[in-house]
C-alpha cells in the first residue's frame, strides 16, 4: 500500500428538485466525485400536469449536468409523490442511467401508475401507457440488504417500514456514505416491519424526512381505538362513513383494523364495508405475492394456511357506478387519498351535506388538496363541477400515515450518528421546528465532540459538503517488485506499509491510476493487466490555407515544362527555407524516396505502434518537410486543381502533422506560425529567400540547416 502525505479535498452536493420545504415530487441530486445519484422522482399531487413535476430544469444549474449525466436512480417506495415522475424522466429525456428499487415497489408502482394515468392525467398527460411500460423495463430491483455496485458506487437497501417495499438506502462513494430515509416508519403494525437501522457503522450524511416536524402522534393503539369507535359511532347514528385512502399502502392496514374489529361485534356485521378501488382485488394479489416482506405475525398466519388478507367483512367493488346509499349505513374505502377525483371524491360531494355522515382522514394530507383543506373544517366545499355545496358532515382526523414523528424521528438521528443532516420531505415550518428540536437536543445530550450540523434546503439550493481523505493505492507488478527489492530485511509473505524514504525512487515511466475509486500504482508498460485502461496516440493536423494569387518566381521556360509534382518540391523548398530559421532539423523528402530502406522502416514503425492513427483525407504518401524528426509539413495531393501548367500553384493549402504530446504540440504551433508568416509576405522577401535557397539538389533529396550559419530568424 502506498498513501498520500497530503490530504485533498472532496466536495458533495445535495440539491432537492422537489421535497425541498415542502411534501411531493420528492426528488434529490446526490453528486460526488463525477457521480451524480437521483433519489426518488415523484410527482406533486396537489398540482396538475406539468405544474407537480419536480423541477427537472433546475439541473442545468448543478455543474451544467443534464438528464444524460444521471449514473443512478434509487426509488424508495411506491408512492405517488415518490415516484410518479419516473416514467417522464426515463422516456421524455435523454436519461440513459440505471434505475433500482425493490420488487414489491415495483410490482406496486406499475399497478398505482397505471391508475394515475386515468384519474390524473385524463386531459394534460404526461406520459402513456406505453411510457410507463417502457419505463418498468429499465427498472432493476434489488432485495433487502443486497448490495449493487455501479461504476465504483456501491448502495444497499434497508427495510423502511412505511407502506410494502419501502426501502432507504445507504451509498458508498469512495469511502464517503451517504443514507437516504425516504419515507420511514419505526412501529410495527399488523401487516409490515419497522425500519432498521442500516448496518456498517454511521454513515457521514444523513438525508431523512421531516414530516411531523416537532409533532408527536398517539400510540398506535389508541389511534385504533380512536379510528375503529369513530367509524361505528357513524354507522350507529344512520350514517355512512368514508374513508379516502390510496389503493396500497395504509389502506391494507385499515382493512385489517376494521375486518378485526368486525369480527369482535357481531351486531356490527349487518353493516357493509366496501373496498371501492379498481385495484381493489390486484392490490390484495400483490400483498399476499410479497409475504416474505411482512412481519412475523402475517408470515406466521401463512404458515398455518391462515391468509389475513383474506377479509371476512370486506367487499370488493370495481364499479365505480354502484350506488352505496341502497346499502343504508355503510363503511367506504374509496381512492383516492386526498380527495381530488375518483371514487372517493364522488362519494364525499354526495355525503358531504348530511350530518349523519362522517369523514375520516387516516393519512398524511399534502396542502393544495380537498382532504387537506377539510382538516380546517370549511362549512362549504366546492365540487369538480363548480357547484357549492354546504359541508355538514364529520371531519376527523386520525392519522395511520406510518411516517415517523419527533421522538422517533430524534432517537433514529441519535441511533445512526451522522456527521451532516440534511432534512427534507416537509413543510417549511415542521422543518424549522425540527432543526431546532434537534439543535436544543444535541445541546442537551449529545457529545461536544459529535454535533452534526442541519441544512433545510428549498428547491434548487444547493448544499455543498466537504470532505478530506488520503489517496491509498495498491503498488501492483514490476513496480512493487522493485520497490520490495529496494527495501532490506523484508520477509516473505509479509503486509508491507511502505514510507517515502524507505520506498526511494520509484522505478521510471510508474504511473498512479483511479479506477472506480480503487486506486493502483503501476507500470505503464502492465497497465492493461491491472485496469480497463489502454494507452493510445493522438493524431493531430493543421490546415494552412494558401492564399488566392500566392505564387513562386519562376522563369516562363520552367513554367510551360513543370509538373505538379515539380511544383510540390518547389513549394515545400520554399517552407523548408522558412523553418530553417527556427529550427536546427528540416528535412525535405522526395516522394520517389520514401520507397526505399527509410520508408520501409517508417511503415514497420507505423505497424508496430500501438496507437491507431486514423489516417485524414490527403494523408496519402507525398513529398513532405519534416520538422525535428516529429511534424511533418506536406502539400495535400487531393487538392491539386489540375495538372495544367501554370504560374498559380495547384494547391490550395499545406497539411502540418503530428503525433501530440506538450514538447511536441510546442514545435507544431511554432511550425503553423512560421508557415502563416510565409504566406503574408511580401513577394520582395519570398522572392529573395527562395533565391538564396538552392532547389532541392541533393543527392538523396535532403536538406539541413547548416550548423553555426544560421540567419536571422524571420520570427522571434
Amino acid at each position: 500500500k502506498m498513501a498520500t502525505s497530503t490530504q485533498n479535498e472532496m466536495t458533495m452536493t445535495i440539491t432537492p428538485l422537489g421535497g425541498g420545504q415542502e411534501v411531493g415530487r420528492s426528488c434529490i441530486i446526490l453528486q460526488y466525485q463525477n457521480c451524480n445519484i437521483m433519489l426518488d422522482c415523484g410527482c406533486h399531487p396537489g398540482r396538475e400536469g406539468a405544474d407537480g413535476l419536480p423541477f427537472f430544469d433546475s439541473l442545468d444549474s448543478l455543474d451544467g449536468i443534464s438528464a444524460e449525466d444521471i449514473d443512478l436512480i434509487l426509488i424508495t417506495h411506491f408512492h405517488i409523490d415518490h415516484c410518479a415522475a419516473l416514467p417522464y424522466f426515463t422516456e421524455k429525456t435523454n436519461f440513459k442511467g440505471r434505475i433500482f428499487m425493490t420488487h414489491a415497489t415495483k410490482a406496486v408502482m406499475k399497478l398505482l401508475l397505471s391508475d394515475n394515468i386515468k384519474l390524473q392525467f385524463k386531459q394534460n398527460p404526461l406520459y402513456s401507457e406505453q411510457d410507463l411500460q417502457n419505463c418498468i423495463d429499465k427498472v432493476e430491483v434489488v432485495d433487502f440488504h443486497q448490495t449493487v455496485e455501479h461504476h465504483g458506487i456501491k448502495f444497499t437497501a434497508t427495510a423502511a417500514g412505511h407502506v410494502l417495499g419501502a426501502a432507504m438506502f445507504m451509498i458508498d462513494i469512495d469511502g464517503v456514505r451517504v443514507l437516504y430515509t425516504g419515507d420511514y416508519s419505526l412501529e410495527n403494525d399488523r401487516h409490515l416491519v419497522h425500519a432498521e437501522v442500516p448496518a456498517g457503522g454511521p454513515p457521514d450524511v444523513l438525508i431523512v424526512e421531516s414530516t411531523f416536524g416537532t409533532d408527536n402522534i398517539p400510540p398506535r393503539e389508541k389511534r385504533e381505538l380512536d379510528f375503529t369507535k369513530t367509524v361505528e359511532s357513524i354507522v350507529r347514528r344512520g350514517g355512512s362513513c368514508l374513508i379516502p385512502v390510496f389503493a396500497l399502502g395504509r389502506a391494507q392496514e385499515l382493512l385489517l383494523i376494521l375486518d378485526e374489529y368486525w369480527q369482535r361485534h357481531q351486531d356490527l356485521q349487518s353493516v357493509p364495508i366496501f373496498y371501492a378501488s379498481k385495484l381493489a382485488s390486484k392490490s390484495l394479489r400483490v400483498y399476499q405475492t410479497f409475504i416474505n416482506m411482512m412481519n412475523d405475525h402475517i408470515r406466521a398466519s401463512m404458515d398455518q394456511f391462515q391468509n389475513p388478507f383474506k377479509l371476512q367483512h370486506i367487499r370488493s367493488l370495481t364499479n365505480q357506478t354502484d350506488d352505496f346509499d341502497v346499502f343504508g349505513p355503510s363503511v367506504v374505502m374509496a381512492s383516492p387519498g386526498f380527495l381530488q377525483s375518483g371514487v372517493s371524491r364522488q362519494l364525499f360531494e354526495s355525503w358531504c351535506d348530511s350530518e349523519k355522515n362522517g369523514v375520516v382522514i387516516a393519512g398524511y394530507t399534502i396542502e393544495g388538496t380537498l382532504a387537506h383543506d377539510l382538516l380546517s373544517n370549511p362549512s362549504e366545499i366546492k365540487c369538480l363541477d363548480n357547484k357549492i355545496k354546504p359541508r355538514r358532515c364529520q371531519i376527523e382526523n386520525i392519522s395511520f400515515s406510518a411516517h415517523v414523528d419527533y421522538t422517533q424521528n430524534k432517537s433514529f438521528i441519535r441511533s445512526v450518528m451522522p456527521d451532516y443532516i440534511i432534512l427534507v420531505h416537509g413543510e417549511r415550518s415542521q422543518m424549522r421546528k425540527l432543526k431546532g428540536g434537534l439543535e436544543a437536543e444535541m445541546k442537551k445530550s449529545w457529545s461536544t465532540s459529535h454535533r452534526p450540523s442541519i441544512a433545510t434546503p428549498e428547491n434548487g439550493v444547493k448544499v455543498k459538503l466537504r470532505f478530506r481523505k488520503n489517496i491509498v493505492a495498491d503498488v501492483l507488478g514490476s513496480v512493487a517488485e522493485a520497490i520490495t527489492q529496494s527495501v532490506a530485511a523484508v520477509d516473505s509473505g509479509s503486509s508491507l506499509q511502505l514510507s517515502r524514504e524507505s520506498v526511494g525512487v520509484l522505478p521510471a515511466r510508474t504511473l498512479l491510476i483511479t479506477e472506480n475509486f480503487t486506486s493502483k500504482v503501476v507500470a505503464a508498460s502492465e497497465i492493461a493487466q491491472h485496469s480497463s485502461f489502454r494507452f493510445c496516440n493522438i493524431w493531430q493536423r493543421i490546415v494552412v490555407p494558401i492564399p488566392k494569387g500566392f505564387s513562386i518566381p519562376v522563369s516562363s521556360l520552367e513554367t510551360k515544362t513543370m509538373s505538379a509534382v515539380d511544383w510540390e518540391v518547389k513549394l515545400l523548398s520554399l517552407a523548408a527555407s522558412y523553418l530553417e530559421e527556427v529550427f536546427d532539423n528540416v528535412q525535405v523528402l522526395l516522394s520517389g524516396e520514401l520507397g526505399g530502406e527509410e520508408g520501409v522502416e517508417k511503415k514497420q514503425r507505423e505497424e508496430n505502434d500501438v496507437a491507431v492513427r486514423v489516417k485524414l483525407e490527403g494523408s496519402e504518401e507525398s513529398s513532405k518537410v519534416v520538422v525535428e524528426d516529429v511534424v511533418t509539413v506536406s502539400a495535400n495531393r487531393s487538392s491539386i486543381n489540375s495538372p495544367a501548367v501554370s504560374s498559380a500553384l495547384p494547391f490550395s493549402h499545406l497539411s502540418v502533422e503530428w503525433r501530440a504530446s506538450p514538447l511536441v504540440d510546442t514545435i507544431a504551433d511554432s511550425a503553423v506560425g512560421i508557415l502563416l508568416q510565409l504566406f503574408s509576405t511580401t513577394s520582395q522577401l519570398r522572392l529573395h529567400q527562395f533565391a538564396a535557397t538552392t532547389s532541392m539538389g541533393h543527392a538523396h533529396g535532403t536538406r539541413k540547416a547548416a550548423i553555426g550559419k544560421k540567419r536571422k530568424p524571420i520570427i522571434s
